[in-house]
Formats: C-alpha cells, sequence, structure tokens
C-alpha cells in the first residue's frame, strides 16, 4: 500500500485541525448528545490550505459527533457493477472519543484514495493506490458528496461521496450525469455510463471493537 496520499491528507488535516478550537457537541432534547457527520464549517485560511492538497478537497472533510459507545469507524470505497455495489476497498480504525475530523483525498476514485481522522488526542490516516485501468486514463467524472448534517446510528453506513466516470470523448460536448449521494441506497435505479464506471465511498461508526 502506498502512502502518498495518505500522508497528503494528513498533513492538511492536522493542520486544519490545529486552527480549529474544538467542535461543540450538539444535544437532542432529552440532553442525549446527538449522533451526525456534517461538512466541516472551515475558515478561509483553513479552505486555502485544505486546496494544497487538491481540488476541492475543503468539501470532502467532515465533522462527527457520537457518544461513548463509541469503538471503532470504517470506510469502504465501491464500484457499481450491474446494478449491485461491489467493494472495492475497506478499512477501519479503533476511535474512543466522542468528536472527531474525518478528511477524504481523492482525484479519480478509480485510482485510489487516502483518509485522515483525528480526535483531540487520536490521530491515523491511510491510503490506498491502484493502478489506473487503460479506459480511464483521460475520462471527464462528477462527484457528489455530503453537503449537509447527517444524523446516524451505530452500524450505519453512510454514503459520502459519489463519482461517475465517463471515458467518452472529452471534446465531444457529452454530460456526465451526476448523481446525489443518497442513490447509495437505491443502486438498482442507476446505471454506469457507456464504457465509464460509478464509485463510492461510505462511513460507518461501530460500537464493536476494531475487528
Amino acid at each position: 500500500m502506498k502512502r502518498r496520499n495518505g500522508i497528503a491528507a494528513a498533513a492538511v488535516l492536522a493542520a486544519v485541525w490545529g486552527l480549529t478550537a474544538g467542535i461543540s457537541g450538539c444535544e437532542t432534547a432529552a440532553g442525549e448528545p446527538a449522533m451526525y457527520i456534517e461538512p466541516a464549517e472551515l475558515t478561509q485560511e483553513e479552505e486555502s490550505m485544505a486546496k494544497l492538497v487538491g481540488a476541492e478537497a475543503e468539501k470532502r472533510i467532515y465533522d462527527f459527533s457520537a457518544t461513548p459507545a463509541l469503538q471503532s469507524i470504517y470506510l469502504k470505497t465501491y464500484r457499481l457493477e450491474q446494478g449491485k455495489w461491489v467493494p472495492e476497498s475497506d478499512g477501519g480504525q479503533a476511535y474512543g472519543e466522542t468528536e472527531g475530523r474525518l478528511a477524504l483525498n481523492f482525484d479519480s476514485l478509480a485510482k485510489g484514495m487516502g483518509a485522515s481522522l483525528q480526535g483531540k488526542e487520536e490521530f491515523g490516516s491511510s491510503s490506498y493506490e491502484k493502478d489506473l485501468e487503460e479506459e480511464f486514463a483521460e475520462v471527464s467524472r462528477v462527484t457528489t458528496v455530503l453537503e449537509e448534517r447527517r444524523p446516524f446510528s451505530y452500524e450505519e453506513e453512510i454514503p459520502l461521496v459519489i463519482q461517475v466516470m465517463s471515458s467518452g470523448d472529452l471534446n465531444s460536448g457529452d454530460r456526465v450525469e451526476s448523481w446525489p449521494v443518497e442513490a447509495f441506497s437505491r443502486p438498482e435505479e442507476y446505471r454506469s455510463p457507456e464504457g465509464g464506471a460509478v464509485y463510492a465511498v461510505t462511513v460507518q461508526f461501530s460500537r464493536d471493537p476494531l475487528d
């Protein structure tokens, strides 16, 4: 496993975290902590740092809040095959804090992705890369991300990113269809573009120890 993407994401996340005073928890009406993940609100300086990683990297940084029962966090990447999501990669990290920040670093999910996770005391990063398939040597793509606060339950898989790729002629003017992240739960309703591919990234918060 190559580390380049993970190191880049880790460096930016560390810098952004250092500029952030902290993440304030949210409580329900009953006084219990609400569990959610949402796009991080970055200052202009933080956004500038995030953009050093790559295009629109600031849109791939998330804050989350959970309960003390949280023990591990999993990230998974999928590729759509005949109306079903087929796992491309997965990984997890033990995590014992109730709040934190997650950063994803990628350009083309066909090539791989880097991820970094940071709390007040805990930190971890990982990445995976694979040889770019020949048909994706030159593609047009549309990426959609989670854009608002998303409540969650433990063991629930939460879609963060969907990327649609087309290997058609970039000069033809053909439009690549975008998919909302909610489409992850309805893969049978969508089709990969002709000669293209569709990828998704999800996160799962778990009360179980890391496998």
